[in-house]
C-alpha cells in the first residue's frame, strides 16, 4: 500500500518498444500531507480509479474509506492528480535525457526524489531543447571550446584577449576577440542560468526579501482616465510576496491586463549576485571578474525574469484558488438558507449596465408568473 503507479492501467499504442521509467507515487508521503489515515487514502483512491464519484463516495463508501466526508474525498482526488502529473512529468523529463544520451543514474535519483515541479524543471533546465538563443549562436560559431578553457582555468587561457583572438573566422561572424568573449559569455550565461543550485537559491532569496510592485503605467501629470481611477491604489505599491492580499492581487493582474498598471517582482540584486557568485566562481579564479560579469548577465536578463514569472504564476493562481474558495463558501451559505415560507420574496440583482434583474415568489415558492 506504500505505492502505486503514475496513472491507473491503460491500452497501449502502437509504435516502436522504448523502456518506460516506471514512476511510483508514494502513498504513505501524500496521506502524510493530507493528515489523512493511508490505508483510507488507498481506498479512496482505488473507488476513483474504478469510476466512482466524489458524491458516490463519500455517501455511499464511507464504511470502506473510514468515514471520509466530501470534503476529504475531494482533497484526496486533487492530491492524487497533482502527484500522477508530476509523475508523468517526471516519465517525459526522463525520457527526454535518455533520448539525448545524458541520463545518469544520480541524475534519475534526482528526478525520482524531486518533490515539486520546481525541482524537477530546475533539473531538466540544462538538457531541455532552446531555442536560437545568443549562447547557441556563439556555439554554431564555434566559440564553446574557449567557454570550457575558461571555466576550467586552463593555463591555454591565460591570456583571454590573445587567446580569443585565435577563434576570429575568416568569414565576418567573429570578427574580433571582444566579439569572441561576448559570445563566450552567452554561453557561461545560459550554464550558469540553467544550474538547479544556482536557482534554488535566488528562488528563496526572493521568497525571502522580493516584492511585488506595481506603478502607473502612463506618465506622470497626464489625467486619470475613467478606468484607470479603479487601480489608484495600486499607482505606486509594494508588497512581499508572500504577503500579498488575493483581492489585491486579482486587481493588480486586471490593472496590467488593462495596460494601466506595470507590475514587476524586485529582489535585492546585489545580494542575488553575490550569492550566484558564491556558487559559480571559485575563489582564487584567474578569470573571477570576466566570470563575474556572466554571472551577472545570467541573473539580470536570464534567471530573474524566469523567477519573475514563475512567482506572478503562482501568486494569480493563490489569489485565484482563494477567490474560488471564497465564492463557493458564500454559495454554499446561501443555498442552506432555511426556506422562508408564508411570505412574499422580491429579489432584486443589481446592475448598472445591463439593468437590473428582478424576480418575485409567492408565500409557495413559485416564482411570480410562472
Amino acid at each position: 500500500m506504500g505505492s502505486t503507479n503514475a496513472n491507473p492501467p491503460s491500452a497501449s499504442s502502437a509504435g516502436p518498444a522504448t523502456p518506460v521509467i516506471q514512476v511510483p507515487i508514494d502513498l504513505h508521503r501524500l496521506a502524510e500531507g493530507l493528515s489523512l489515515p493511508e490505508p483510507g487514502v488507498a481506498e479512496v483512491i482505488a473507488l476513483l480509479d474504478a469510476g466512482n464519484t466524489i458524491p458516490f463516495i463519500s455517501r455511499y463508501r464511507r464504511d470502506q474509506t473510514g468515514g471520509f466526508d466530501e470534503v476529504a474525498v475531494r482533497r484526496i482526488a486533487d492530491a492524487i492528480t497533482r502527484a500522477r502529473q508530476l509523475a508523468d512529468r517526471k516519465q517525459t523529463v526522463l525520457r527526454s535525457i535518455e533520448n539525448q544520451g545524458k541520463l545518469t543514474p544520480q541524475l534519475t535519483k534526482a528526478a525520482l526524489a524531486a518533490q515539486t515541479s520546481k525541482e524537477l524543471e530546475d533539473l531538466y533546465l540544462p538538457f531541455k531543447p532552446k531555442k536560437r538563443s545568443l549562447a547557441e549562436i556563439a556555439r554554431q560559431r564555434r566559440l564553446e571550446p574557449l567557454a570550457r578553457e575558461i571555466l576550467a582555468a586552463d593555463p591555454a587561457a591565460a591570456d583571454l584577449d590573445r587567446r580569443a583572438a585565435d577563434f576570429i573566422d575568416a568569414d565576418g561572424q567573429v570578427a574580433t576577440a571582444a566579439d569572441a568573449l561576448l559570445g563566450v559569455g552567452h554561453i557561461l550565461a545560459e550554464e550558469i542560468a540553467s544550474r538547479a543550485d544556482v536557482r534554488k537559491r535566488l528562488r528563496a532569496l526572493l521568497e525571502k526579501v522580493g516584492q511585488l510592485r506595481s506603478q502607473r503605467l502612463e506618465p506622470e501629470g497626464k489625467p486619470i482616465s475613467k478606468d484607470a481611477k479603479h487601480y489608484r491604489d495600486y499607482f505606486d505599491y509594494a508588497e512581499h510576496v508572500q504577503r500579498i492580499p488575493p483581492h489585491r492581487g486579482l486587481a493588480i493582474n486586471r490593472g496590467e491586463r488593462a495596460k494601466i498598471l506595470r507590475v514587476k517582482i524586485e529582489g535585492p540584486a546585489d545580494e542575488m549576485q553575490a550569492a550566484a557568485e558564491t556558487l559559480v566562481v571559485p575563489e582564487g579564479h584567474p578569470h573571477a571578474s570576466f566570470l563575474a560579469g556572466c554571472v551577472r548577465d545570467a541573473v539580470s536578463r536570464l534567471i530573474l525574469p524566469s523567477l519573475e514569472r514563475e512567482f506572478r504564476r503562482e501568486i494569480t493562481e493563490q489569489c485565484e484558488r482563494h477567490a474560488v474558495e471564497v465564492f463557493a463558501r458564500n454559495l454554499r451559505h446561501l443555498l442552506l438558507q432555511p426556506p422562508v415560507s408564508g411570505r412574499r420574496v422580491l429579489a432584486i440583482d443589481p446592475a448598472f449596465k445591463s439593468g437590473c434583474k428582478v424576480v418575485v415568489i409567492d408565500p409557495y415558492g413559485t416564482p411570480a408568473g410562472a
